[in-house]
Order: structure tokens, then sequence, then C-alpha cells
């Protein structure tokens, strides 16, 4: 709150890590809490400077236009799955265990619940999270140096934007499954028509990948404007007309749109709380 200065990219980043952080925090007080969970994926623009943060396996894409005109898409989150170094180390430490299903081949962190016994068993599939106390919380046999399986602290990336780049996409984990190219050619054919993008990504996640249940995305497409310098000739030159200096961009206006994929009916608005 001292600092009157303009924060830097690690001031920023640092920022957003803690404010994750204070969320889930604040979230897990809460008495009579739920115990499920969610991926999360926070764009901030300020200036040109662009930062996604990420917490889970939600996922962002940024579509910049390439030197023949196309739209080229890169991913711009990191992906926090088990099996990575760093988060199976953490995991480990803190007295986790992650395994390997095998009908699916899919990697799972495990704990043992509070169950009858103490014989049943929790499974997540990431390694980071908002909520999902009970792989934060210790229950009976927490203590003082115990540490959480799943954090909510993200990982933060960096953009200067400039004139190039044309498109932010944020998108559910669900749509993970879909290519950089795929993404690319669809933000292409349908460039400035956010809503209809993300129909068809919807929809080809559905139908092409074959996933199922809620699917959110949303699109925000860059406007660029541009700062024109006017030079005024004096009252008495009547007729001549003002002059632009070059135009060099200096700021950018978003548009975003959000769509959620019309087979999703489910009865309780989980965002609303209605």
């Amino acid at each position: 709150a001292e600092f009157k200065g303009p924060w830097d990219d690690a001031q920023m980043c640092a920022v957003l890590r803690k404010s994750c952080d204070e969320v889930d925090a604040d979230f897990l007080a809460r008495p009579g809490g739920a115990a499920d969970g969610c991926s999360a994926v926070i764009a901030l623009l300020t200036g040109k400077r662009l930062f996604i943060a990420s917490v889970g396996d939600a996922v962002a894409f940024l579509g910049e236009q390439s030197s023949s005109g196309d739209i080229h898409v890169t991913r711009r989150v990191a992906r926090h799955v088990l099996t990575s170094p760093t988060e199976l180390g953490r995991i480990r430490a803190a007295g986790g265990e992650v395994t390997c299903l095998s009908a699916k081949g899919q990697h799972v962190l495990q704990r043992r619940a509070d169950g009858p016994g103490d014989s049943a068993r929790e499974v997540l599939h990431v390694s980071r999270a908002f909520g999902d106390r009970n792989f934060k919380e210790g229950g009976a046999e927490e203590t003082a140096e115990a540490k959480p399986l799943v954090i909510p602290t993200p990982d933060v990336t960096t953009t200067e934007l400039n004139a190039k780049h044309q498109v932010i996409m944020l998108a559910c984990s669900e749509m993970g499954v879909l290519a950089e190219t795929e993404v690319a050619e669809t933000l292409q054919r349908y460039r400035g028509r956010p809503r209809v993008a993300c129909g068809s990504l919807l929809q080809c996640a559905q139908d092409k990948h074959l996933v199922t249940g809620s699917l959110t995305s949303m699109c925000v497409c860059l406007e660029w404007n541009y700062d024109a310098q006017q030079t005024v000739e004096p009252p008495a030159k009547k007729g001549r007309m003002e002059t632009l200096a070059q135009a060099v961009p200096s700021q950018v206006r978003c548009r975003q749109i959000l769509v959620k994929h019309k087979d999703c009916k489910e009865p309780i608005d989980k965002v609303r709380g209605g």
C-alpha cells in the first residue's frame, strides 16, 4: 500500500499469486463449506501488458497475426499435471501419493479420506485448485507442519502485447483437448466474431473429441486504436484541412463474449448461485 510508483511485472505476478491464495483461504475458512473445487484461469490487461494466471487445468490461448495474415495460436498457461517433476516432488514432500489408473491410464492424486474404517480413498487429477478442502486439510491428523497436497497458487505468464495480437481465448479444462491448430483455424475463420468462434470451438470439443458436461469458453477480440496528433491551421487560413501525423498504436480495447454450450442444462448457475 505504501508503494506509489508503477508496478513492474514481478510485482504484478506476486499480487496475482497472493490474491488467489487469499481467495482460497477465505473460501476454506467458511463454516460448512463444500468439499469440491475447481480450476481457474485469469487474464489481467494493464495497458499493453497481459498477465495470465492459471490454477489447475483451465486453458488460455493467445492469437497473433503472422506475416502471412493468418492467426497463429499459442497456449499461455502452465499445465499443472501430477507427473511433472516440480508438482510430483512437492506432492510427495507433503505426504501425497500419485498413482496411475490402469483402466484409463490417467494419473491421479490420492489421499486417505475420513471414511468408515479409514479405508475410503479420494482421488483428484490436478495438483492445483481452488477449494478441494480434503486435499488441503488433514482432519484429525493435521499438524502445524502439515503441508497441503493441493495448492491454489497460480503460475503467471506475462506478455507485452502489440498490434499483431488479435484475440485471447479463455476456456474450461475440458477444452484443453483442442489442439492449437484447431483453435487457430476457427479463430481465423470467424475473425472478429467472438460469439460464433466460441460456439464453433465448443461444438468441435463435443463432436470431434467427445467431450461431455458443462463447457464454457470466452473469446476476447483486441481492437487496436491509434492516437492521431492533429495540426490545426490558424483560423485566418480557412479552407485548409486538419492534418494527421503518423499514427502509432497506443491503446487496445477489448470485446469479450462468454459462451456456454447449448446442451448444458444444469439447473443451478454455479457462478451466480441461483
